[in-house]
């Protein structure tokens, strides 16, 4: 089966770029596999992720427009994001073209109908919509693919599909699937949109045999230094737990964004410089993992949470806010404290539980390493390839 993935890019920094680079990596060994970036500022790097050569990588600018157009499409998108006046059922095939112009379709057509693609698979809800539009302009099968959780997308104020569900509700209704991360996430996109969805979880992108000691005084957080992920609640949060606990602890966080500058001011205005670092983002995540005791996720929302299930394999008892992604996949297993959100005072009593408790941390790790096998590759790749194959029966 010849399938194409299309994104923006797998080369920048994120949860999506590896999840889409191990889903590529591991099809591909049944299928031959082409992955459409779309941003061509951002060059080919198979060593970021470990992309396997024999996956090719595409570079088409579908997106670049000239001065004047973006300027008034940039324009028209601000209308609407702050009027939400084009988003409805009156008015949103011109809230189509301001996003999908007729030129950035037409390649897209192009390109696919060339190539012959048995399937394509669009990441993300910009892609999604664009897959939608052209679903009739294509002899391929269309497979919508959302990486981040209903609430993110519509309930986030100003951010990712905000004023935008119309959208939504008229085109992906066009393509042949939709897959979503959780069970949550199915529930609403037939409730709000009349959009049957199916749910496949991420995979593990590495198993290791050996696993963290829980001996070190350290607490371990990564991804993008962004709003979303929440760090600056973690750093409250472990501010006050430091201050409860038996001994002083570190808290490492690792990744790269544009809170970092913010983050560290919070660090400084608390007097925890000796006891907090921001460290760049990293390729070998998995050796960080073992080096800590506990893993804290922060995030104000999440899709999923890849770096929850790399925790598990890597040994660590996890505490999370009850966000839908890593709560789909904590809730109910016994391998992590799990917090209301944005409460900041008891998740620091959830840490400080795990601080001053080894048996306890041991305990949750052991249930952890049960659950984390749903996630292991093998049995993702069986949900992968029954989608695919009830899509071209």
């Amino acid at each position: 089966m010849k399938i194409a993935f299309l994104c923006q890019s797998i080369f920048s920094d994120g949860g999506v770029q590896r999840v889409v680079t191990n889903i590529s990596n591991m099809l591909s060994e049944e299928h031959e596999i082409d992955i459409i970036c779309t941003n061509v500022n951002i060059k080919v790097d198979k060593k970021k992720y470990g992309l396997l050569e024999n996956i090719k990588v595409i570079y088409e600018p579908i997106e670049q427009r000239d001065k004047l157009s973006l300027t008034c499409l940039k324009a028209f998108r601000a209308l609407n994001l702050y009027t939400n006046i084009f988003n409805n059922k009156f008015l949103y095939k011109l809230l189509a073209s301001i996003y999908y112009p007729a030129k950035q379709r037409k390649k897209l057509v192009d390109l696919v109908n060339k190539n012959k693609y048995d399937v394509i698979i669009g990441c993300e809800g910009y892609y999604s919509i664009l897959l939608g539009i052209v679903q009739r302009d294509i002899s391929t099968k269309t497979v919508t693919w959302q990486h981040s959780s209903y609430d993110a997308y519509f309930n986030t104020k100003f951010k990712y599909n905000w004023n935008r569900e119309y959208l939504y509700k008229k085109y992906l209704n066009q393509v042949d699937k939709n897959i979503v991360l959780t069970n949550l996430d199915k529930q609403k996109y037939i409730s709000k949109f009349g959009i049957k969805s199916e749910v496949l979880y991420n995979p593990l992108s590495f198993e290791v045999k050996k696993k963290a000691d829980l001996c070190s005084n350290v607490i371990i957080s990564a991804g993008r230094l962004t709003q979303a992920k929440g760090f600056d609640n973690l750093i409250k949060a472990f501010d006050l737990a430091n201050q409860k606990s038996i001994d002083n602890w570190e808290l490492w966080i690792y990744g790269d964004g544009e809170e970092k500058d913010r983050l560290k001011k919070i660090i400084n205005e608390r007097g925890l410089r000796n006891y907090v670092s921001i460290k760049p983002f990293t390729n070998e995540i998995s050796e960080k993992l073992r080096e800590a005791s506990i893993y804290a996720m922060s995030s104000r929302w999440e899709g999923f949470g890849l770096v929850v299930i790399e925790a598990m394999e890597s040994g660590l008892p996890i505490v999370s806010f009850d966000v839908s992604g890593p709560k789909e996949i904590l809730d109910g297993y016994n391998c992590a404290i799990l917090v209301k959100q944005n409460d900041i005072s008891s998740y620091a009593d959830a840490l400080v539980e795990l601080m001053n408790d080894y048996n306890k941390r041991k305990k949750l790790v052991e249930n952890g390493l049960e659950r984390v096998k749903d996630f292991h590759k093998s049995n993702i790749l069986i949900s992968w390839n029954n989608l695919l194959k009830d899509l071209v029966q």
